[in-house]
């Protein structure tokens, strides 16, 4: 079955209707949309003491914990609290929690952190060194035969955009970097302090330098609502220093950007992160692509119209005379 990405993954999530957003829809979608290890690692976090607990996605209606623990820990310490036969832990905080994989110790998703050993090794059963557990863990309160009805997802969706995505080798080329709110039923507030940064990636151009201050597309915010835009070495920040204001579904802001292209073929990527907390979800995508190629990025423009009659150069220079002339001369003369 073919993984998806952790934010095409949530926008499925929040796509659930009020009225189809109960315990058997839930469980279904989780079974048929496994997500994919690379996505989550700006989210997992792993410890030698104990289990850590990684917020992705947090709102009125759920929130999404990547929970991480190593193998070797004590068995009592394992995190696997919606399973007690396997952990001996407690239930998992109020509300009803599903795990986005078999719930069973042998088919958690194995991750090897750089640098880990585990400890313990005699108490580890046969099972990976370290594990990942995906935890949806819904704060409703859970009636006999149902769920109690669904509020609308009302969270900003922060999409990001870069234009153009393909640049020509070793040229000074221009981007825009744009964030919008791609949900449709946001009514969530841009606030003073809130900050986005753009980190373009080892390889992915050097020279960095603004070519715009913020630009805006919003009829509730405005140019004058964010600070200068700043740039630090490879990242770009933009800050919203106004008042709280409504950041509309499909309102817009960003910068231009100029810089100067690796001298080879090659691939890019520039990292976007937003605000971290309740009114945020994580930026989608969390990693954009760019290239650098060695042909024009552009189709060649039409044929320009011919231009006005130059004017008329100077007189050259006199030209000796021909051998022609000489031998008419000496017949006349001999």
């Amino acid at each position: 079955m073919k993984s998806v990405p952790i934010y095409q993954f949530i926008t499925g999530l929040c796509a659930i209707s009020d009225e189809e957003f109960r315990v058997r829809t839930v469980y279904d979608y989780l079974e048929k949309q496994p997500v994919d290890e690379n996505s989550l690692r700006p989210y997992l976090f792993f410890s030698t003491k104990q289990d850590t607990r990684n917020l992705i996605l947090k709102n009125e209606l759920f929130e999404i914990v990547a929970v991480c623990w190593c193998a070797g820990l004590l068995r009592r310490l394992t995190p696997v609290n919606a399973s007690p036969t396997l952990s001996g832990a407690p239930p998992h905080d109020s509300g009803s929690s599903w795990l986005a994989r078999p719930l069973t110790f042998e088919n958690f998703h194995s991750i090897q952190p750089a640098g880990f050993i585990p400890a313990h090794k005699e108490k580890v059963m046969k099972a990976p060194k370290t594990a990942l557990m995906l935890l949806l863990s819904l704060t409703l309160i859970l009636f006999p035969d149902t769920i109690a009805r669904a509020q609308t997802i009302t969270i900003i969706v922060p999409v990001v955009a870069v234009s153009p995505p393909t640049f020509t080798i070793g040229q000074t080329s221009s981007l825009f970097l744009s964030v919008s709110n791609g949900n449709p039923y946001s009514n969530k507030n841009l606030k003073l302090g809130d900050v986005f940064k753009f980190t373009f990636g080892t390889g992915s151009g050097t020279d960095f330098v603004l070519q715009s201050g913020v630009l805006v597309n919003s009829a509730t915010f405005t140019v004058a609502d964010f600070g200068a835009p700043t740039v630090s070495g490879n990242q770009i920040t933009i800050t919203y220093t106004g008042a709280s204001k409504l950041f509309a579904p499909g309102d817009s802001f960003g910068v231009k950007v100029s810089f100067l292209a690796p001298p080879q073929v090659s691939t890019g990527k520039i990292t976007p992160q937003g605000p971290v907390n309740t009114r945020y979800t994580a930026v989608i995508p969390l990693i954009a692509n760019i290239t650098f190629v060695d042909f024009p990025t552009g189709p060649a423009g039409p044929q320009g119209p011919a231009g006005p009659q130059g004017a008329t150069g100077a007189t050259g220079p006199q030209g000796s005379n021909g051998p022609g002339r000489t031998a008419r001369a000496e017949g006349r003369y001999g």
